[in-house]
């Protein structure tokens, strides 16, 4: 994000939530804030583990990329699971 997104995040979003009508910082509301992203941070680190097999662990990583992970591991797994089943050919050396 560019300092521009970052300010204009803040204004758009951020600043009725975190601050005073005087233009101070409330504290109270920020550190309620902090502690709901702080628990979204720690369980989206585990729901990203868990769906790309342990491969992902960044909780900013972009949605798309754990979900092409995922539908890749799918894949796989359910092309395993055809194999040993004989529902499909397996690969011969």
């Amino acid at each position: 994000m560019s300092e521009k997104d970052v300010i204009d995040n803040y204004d758009d979003y951020w600043k009725e939530l975190v601050e005073n009508k005087d233009g101070t910082l409330n504290k109270e509301e920020i550190k309620k804030y902090l502690s709901d992203y702080s628990w979204i941070m720690e369980n989206t680190t585990r729901v990203f583990m868990e769906v790309s097999g342990g491969m992902i662990s960044y909780p900013n990583t972009l949605a798309s990329e754990v979900i092409g992970v995922y539908e890749e591991r799918q894949e796989s797994l359910f092309e395993q699971w055809a194999k040993d089943n004989d529902l499909i050919e397996k690969e011969t050396k």
